[in-house]
């Protein structure tokens, strides 16, 4: 443009708008102003026509110039809301996925569809009817995998039921598990491992690849309540596991699992009280009893037994196993370690018997021989009439929860006879063995320093039909009356005196009576086993009833405590009054200074060793008192001459007499 067009041009606007226009002139985004004091008309509208057709191609880019001064592209803007909604459906990928996890085929079709589109979107050049298209088809998909769930869902409702419960019952295992650390849950955290693995094998299948038969579902529930049940359970398993590594479980002899008996299978004699004796129980050294199965009985009088629903106490035997097809058969539940332990009390029936015995374990081909002698890897000790020892059996491979154990006597000899054996003990853990004796002796030590014997509920060996376990009720004791309280004696022990008259018409009041043994005087024994927690000297402590008459309380009977009873260099002598009533309960006590007593003998302690001690309680001479239970307490200061104390000496009662001698 030349100097007087520019002149011509600057005259036309005006100063005002030449001013407007160097200052606007500053922006990008220019809109001109028409300036109203034009002098033509016609030049302005003509500018302005001119100036709309110029830029009617450009205005629209202008008005999409963006604060910082980029274009948008104004062909994408048609685009910009189906691209949105498409990047949106995409986005629902994870929790579409999460929905469909269990199906196996839904899934791996929906995830393809979204791999789909998610690779077509990234194409900047797409048009909308190709971005319609990509959103129209993974919907379709997305609709189809529902359509498909709900169709085999309805087509398999008790299959999805019952897999749904078993991924339920899959999220306790982490928890549940962390609770079985200590070894002896292992045999219980193997179990559970077991079922959990076989449920998370299921789940991992994806429910729409496991077929829909009512079969498969079975399976599946199945695989759901065997964990549930074991949950269930889970609190018995440990209370079990916990009595097995801590004591031991008690199996007692039941005669209903001794089966197979050709003969001696005669109900046990009738007059018996006690059920082993430490002699022979037939007057032929050669017979063996013609009973298999005797348990101890409590009596009210010489001539009565105590009549109850429930045995008074589980001690029993078993004398034989005698039958081709014989056996005992122990069944128990165990849920410890592998490995477990078998104990059992056993002796001789006669002296001179060869002994047999063998034991099979649930499915086992043969049976295991159980071994006696003085080697190491025996099981027990050789057994003999007048001695009760401990066999200790290790069991592998338990199994988890029920086993059966056949006890039986090896055919290959026929010579051979099983031992009497007693009630069973099982424990996974040997260092267990004493709380094992405690139990079989009927022993308790709740001190380190005392140990007492329930003559009642332990097993002891007596050497005449007659001795007997005494029930007294209705008794004194201290002055007070006990009505509630039975307390059990033992009675004659030593002397020659004979509970039932020896005469056919009383002997016939009882079945397979047996008037063996019959042994007196000092060897007619009581043998008990104390398992003293230390060694050195014990004070004894018990209760005892005699009266020598009604009323008569100067009457005196004397028993004696040793180790050995051919040997009173350890025996402790005890002699006590009359109390002048059967039905008044007396003490003694060996440690006790008071001498109002009578005493007797060189020693008021009895030396025991740390461990099982054999006890005998014998005459001195003639008749004893019934003794009751006995307490060793560990003394200091061992002291001589023993002496019983009672303060019962005067005091008053009827004459229940328990014996006539």
């Amino acid at each position: 443009m030349n100097k007087k067009n520019i002149i011509k041009f600057v005259s036309l606007l005006g100063v005002g708008s030449f001013v407007m226009l160097a200052a606007t002139s500053c922006t990008k985004n220019i809109t001109l102003t028409s300036n109203s004091k034009t002098t033509s008309d016609t030049d302005n509208t003509s500018n302005t026509s001119s100036n709309n057709n110029t830029n009617s191609g450009s205005s629209a880019e202008m008005n999409n110039v963006s604060r910082s001064g980029a274009k948008t592209n104004t062909t994408d803007q048609p685009l910009a809301t189906p691209r949105q909604t498409l990047i949106d459906l995409i986005g629902t990928e994870n929790n579409n996925i999460n929905l469909y996890s269990d199906y196996g085929q839904i899934l791996s079709d929906l995830r393809s569809a979204y791999k789909t589109a998610k690779n077509a979107s990234k194409n900047t050049n797409a048009t909308l009817a190709e971005i319609k298209s990509i959103e129209t088809t993974l919907q379709a998909a997305i609709n189809k995998a529902a359509t498909d769930k709900q169709t085999f869902d309805n087509n398999n409702r008790a299959l999805v039921t019952a897999y749904n419960e078993l991924k339920t019952t899959l999220q306790s295992k982490t928890t549940t598990l962390e609770g079985l650390t200590e070894e002896r849950y292992s045999g219980i955290k193997h179990e559970l491992d077991s079922l959990y693995d076989v449920g998370a094998g299921i789940i991992n299948q994806k429910l729409d690849s496991i077929s829909g038969t009512n079969l498969a579902a079975n399976t599946v529930v199945k695989a759901n309540k065997d964990i549930k049940d074991a949950l269930s359970a889970l609190d018995s398993w440990k209370t079990n596991a916990n009595a097995l590594a801590t004591s031991y479980i008690k199996q007692a002899l039941v005669k209903d699992k001794l089966t197979g008996i050709d003969s001696n299978n005669t109900v046990q004699p009738g007059n018996y009280s006690f059920a082993g004796y430490s002699v022979d129980v037939t007057s032929d050294s050669s017979a063996h009893p013609n009973w298999s199965f005797a348990q101890r009985k409590a009596w009210t009088s010489n001539e009565n037994i105590f009549n109850s629903p429930q045995p008074v106490t589980d001690i029993s035997w078993i004398y034989g196993i005698a039958g081709t097809n014989a056996k005992y058969t122990l069944t128990f539940n165990y849920y410890g370690s592998s490995t477990g332990y078998l104990y059992f009390p056993y002796k001789l029936v006669k002296t001179g018997d060869n002994v047999g015995l063998q034991y099979k374990l649930n499915n086992a081909p043969n049976p295991t021989e159980i071994t006696f002698g003085d080697m190491g890897t025996d099981n027990g000790k050789t057994p003999t009439v007048g001695d009760i020892n401990v066999a200790k059996v290790a069991l592998p491979n338990l199994n988890f929860g029920a086993n059966t154990i056949e006890f039986s006597v090896p055919t290959s000899d026929s010579t051979k006879v099983a031992p009497m054996i007693g009630n069973m003990y099982l424990t996974s853990n040997s260092d267990n063995a004493d709380q094992i004796y405690d139990n079989i002796f009927g022993n308790n030590t709740s001190q380190d320093d005392s140990v007492s014997v329930d003559l009642l509920n332990g097993y002891s060996l007596g050497a005449n039909y007659s001795m007997l376990f005494y029930r007294l009720s209705n008794y004194t004791e201290n002055s007070v009356m006990q009505t509630n309280k039975p307390a059990y004696l033992v009675g004659f022990i030593g002397g020659s005196g004979e509970r039932i008259a020896n005469n056919t018409t009383a002997q016939s009041n009882y079945v397979n009576f047996n008037r063996n043994p019959i042994t007196n005087g000092s060897s007619r024994t009581l043998t008990i086993y104390v398992n003293a927690p230390k060694t050195g000297e014990y004070s004894i402590h018990s209760t005892y009833i005699y009266s020598a008459g009604n009323n008569n309380t100067t009457g005196t009977r004397s028993i004696k405590f040793s180790t050995d009873s051919s040997n009173d260099t350890n025996a402790v002598s005890i002699t006590v009054k009359s109390l002048g009533s059967w039905s008044i309960l007396g003490k003694i006590d060996t440690s006790s200074s008071d001498t109002s007593g009578i005493t007797t003998g060189s020693k008021r302690t009895l030396n025991l060793q740390q461990g099982l001690n054999k006890v005998i309680v014998s005459q001195v001479s003639g008749d004893t008192p019934y003794i009751g239970n006995l307490t060793f307490t560990l003394s200091d200061t061992p002291q001589v001459n023993a002496v019983n104390n009672t303060n019962e000496n005067n005091a008053e009662g009827g004459s229940v007499t328990p014996e006539s001698r």
